[in-house]
């Protein structure tokens, strides 16, 4: 459906062909990408979870649709969940090392953490596990504030990534039950004021932070434009 306002609309979702359209056209340019950079670096794409591309299919109308019919809203959910999964697995075989997959809706600005643990976190799982063995580099950020931040625990990844200068836990809080490489230590609403000694003393309190573990400094989510 081209645009969803009600289920009736949603009933119409079908899952897409990674080749084609607008996922068609970003694989274009992974190729491109990877041709110029193979071998220099890693190279990973940002695949949104299930929740978010509702969000943007239904205009934030998520919730409301699955409250209206859980079961129908499932259905549909499953088609989108296999159109990323095909999507993931093609960016690897076009020679990403993994995906960046942006997990959105888990926090409780969007929903109870029961509710994004029995009707979300199961697509995220299977899109990762789609591509674990393929892929050797994933990443999970977790978007947003007020997280469920632990939802980490039941998803196969290799680093994690969340905006811990802006939202709890901070790096030296997320220590204490993750010891796998985490992706961040920059405060990406503020780095377009700040001086180059208070960016530097972001890292440095990042690294100090980070206690003898894998850490990738970086923002914690995009950096506005």
């Amino acid at each position: 459906a081209e645009k969803v306002e009600n289920l009736e609309d949603w009933k119409s979702v079908k899952t897409l062909d990674p080749e084609k359209g607008n996922f068609g056209r970003q694989l274009e340019a992974l190729r491109h990408i990877v041709n110029e950079l193979s071998g220099e670096t890693f190279i990973i794409d940002t695949v949104f979870n299930c929740f978010a591309y509702a969000e943007r299919i239904t205009g934030k109308r998520t919730m409301e649709l699955l409250r209206e019919n859980r079961d129908a809203f499932h259905e549909v959910m499953k088609r989108v969940a296999m159109t990323l999964c095909d999507w993931a697995e093609a960016t690897i075989q076009q020679g990403c090392a993994g995906i960046y997959f942006a997990l959105q809706g888990a926090s409780a600005d969007v929903m109870t953490e029961e509710e994004y643990r029995y009707e979300f976190l199961p697509y995220d799982h299977k899109v990762l596990s789609y591509v674990e063995n393929a892929a050797r580099f994933n990443v999970v950020h977790l978007h947003g504030d007020n997280l469920y931040w632990d939802i980490w625990q039941d998803l196969p990844f290799h680093a994690l990534c969340w905006s811990s200068n802006l939202t709890p836990p901070t790096i030296a809080e997320a220590r204490k039950s993750f010891c796998g490489c985490i992706i961040g230590g920059v405060n990406e609403r503020d780095i377009g004021i700040y001086s180059r000694e208070r960016v530097k003393e972001e890292i440095r309190q990042a690294v100090i932070d980070n206690v003898d573990h894998g850490l990738i400094v970086a923002p914690g989510c995009a950096v506005p434009t």
